[in-house]
């Protein structure tokens, strides 16, 4: 009777772990995962989209544990922005999911994807940033779940724009006001402020049609803050990168980069990243290169010519 015993009591955990283990895939198939959120994108009401949220979060978690079909994957977390923009507990999942695909760009069904969503993307972080803005102080954990969002979708851009017709499509959905934005609301916050400036970087490296549209949008005065407000090793290389750059070309948007620069201060602002990091040879080199060219960056008066004064006294 014992052995009985045993063996039925044995029957019916392995019966059990089979039905959990089913259930378990059932719950993590991806063509179910991305009907779900097609529907929900499409067919259902505000109020059923609520009332499926908890299972939105739970098959967003489940889908961020997969790794096949990676073009199924990409399209279940764009249809959940489209679906559940307003909840920044969904955007975050999705935007997360979208960074960690970015890495397989090279592939063309992606690359199509990533671009004809990007706009969806960009007007996703940028609703998360107006939410925040108008909370005089959030609770801890509101902001950290906002800053994140800002954090990873900086990293999606910036991964997207090594791909010059990726980059135009930032460009033309608004790409570099967001991150300019959340570059500027989180000033303080280095995980922001890295990744945001990795992204301009990446935007604008060697465009000089993208460098002009990002001095125009304060964006020399918002590196130089970033810089001044992080005390970190990558905001600093990723700064100075976009300032090097940014001032290199004999162009108008040069020159105007040069004369903002120095009025933020530049060449206190080098000096003190060269004693900060004067173990880091990248950081160095660069401020070498652009203070060894200091005498252009003096100002210009109101008739375009250049002021008699020396940055480097």
């Amino acid at each position: 009777m014992l052995l009985l015993g045993v063996i039925i009591a044995a029957s019916l955990i392995l019966l059990f772990v089979t039905r959990a283990a089913k259930s378990s895939n059932e719950a993590v198939d991806l063509p179910c995962i991305l009907d779900f959120f097609k529907r929900a994108s499409s067919d259902q009401s505000p109020d059923e989209r609520m009332s499926n949220l908890p299972m939105a979060i739970r098959y967003l978690n489940s889908l961020a544990a997969m790794h096949g079909n990676k073009q199924m994957r990409l399209q279940a977390a764009v249809f959940a922005l489209k679906s559940y923009r307003d909840d920044d507990r969904v955007v975050l999942l999705a935007l997360t999911q979208l960074s960690l695909l970015v890495n397989n760009y090279t592939d063309t069904s992606i690359q199509n994807l990533l671009q004809q969503d990007q706009h969806v993307v960009i007007k996703t972080i940028q609703s998360s940033l107006s939410r925040a803005k108008l909370v005089d102080e959030p609770p801890e954990k509101d902001e950290r779940l906002s800053s994140e969002i800002q954090r990873r979708g900086c990293l999606l851009l910036g991964g997207c724009a090594e791909n010059i017709e990726a980059a135009a499509h930032i460009i033309g959905s608004g790409g570099m006001n967001a991150i300019i934005d959340a570059l500027q609301w989180y000033r303080f916050h280095a995980g922001v402020s890295k990744w945001g400036l990795w992204a301009v970087f990446h935007l604008c490296y060697d465009r000089p049609e993208y460098q002009s549209s990002f001095v125009e949008k304060n964006g020399i005065q918002t590196v130089c803050q970033c810089i001044k407000n992080n005390n970190c090793v990558d905001v600093t290389r990723h700064g100075i990168a976009i300032l090097f750059d940014a001032m290199r070309n004999n162009t108008e948007s040069s020159a105007q980069a040069k004369v903002i620069a120095f009025q933020e201060g530049l060449n206190d602002l080098l000096l003190e990243c060269m004693d900060e990091y004067h173990d880091d040879a990248e950081i160095c080199m660069m401020c070498q290169q652009i203070l060894g060219g200091a005498a252009t960056y003096a100002p210009v008066n109101d008739n375009g010519c250049q002021l008699e004064s020396d940055i480097s006294s």
